[in-house]
């Protein structure tokens, strides 16, 4: 029986990633895309930073970047 209910539920759930649909995929790939490049360059920038007061603010602008991506990463999805 339970082996029965995991084979059901697998099978389901194989469905409920077609719900998105392509341009829902293609926006979130495409910010998925930039935040890692973001990322990157962020982490290069603070790796060769040695005075720690720059490496403080380099971190709060790395954050605060992020939250405005969220933000219109969140509006582009909801959009999509």
């Amino acid at each position: 029986m339970k082996s029965l209910f995991l084979y059901l539920f697998f099978f389901i759930s194989t469905f409920c990633f077609s719900q998105q649909t392509e341009e829902f995929r293609q926006v979130k790939n495409y910010y998925n895309q930039h935040r890692s490049m973001l990322n990157n360059e962020f982490k290069k920038k603070f790796d060769t930073e040695t005075n720690n007061v720059i490496k403080t603010s380099i971190k709060q602008d790395f954050l605060f970047f992020m939250k405005k991506m969220d933000s219109i990463e969140n509006a582009a999805l909801v959009g999509a």
